[in-house]
């Protein structure tokens, strides 16, 4: 598997790296802070995303339709609360680009 290294200077003393695959998405990063020579790794979490199921995905998309989106996110509540069938679309389109698309 090809691998990009994208490196980004995110504070005066702190660099994050990032590996990222040939389709761009994030497998790996690695902050760097140079003033207390330390390494911060977040390998376990990619991971742990990347072995979710299609269920868990799907859940963890409506939690954010519903909640992460402001005035959105108050239009999908009430909408799904007088119109039932809104939560089935909204939860057929995360199924869509959770685990068929990804």
């Amino acid at each position: 598997m090809k691998m990009i290294v994208k490196t980004n200077k995110t504070s005066n003393n702190i660099y994050r790296i990032d590996y990222v695959n040939e389709d761009m998405k994030l497998r790996y990063t690695l902050k760097l802070d140079m003033k207390s020579k330390s390494a911060n790794s977040c390998n376990d979490y990619h991971r742990k995303m990347q072995k979710e199921s299609c269920g868990q995905k799907v859940a963890n998309c409506l939690d954010d339709v519903y909640s992460n989106h402001g005035w959105i996110s108050v239009w999908a509540f009430v909408q799904t609360a007088f119109i039932p069938p809104t939560g089935v679309a909204l939860a057929v389109a995360c199924a869509v680009e959770k685990c068929i698309t990804n």
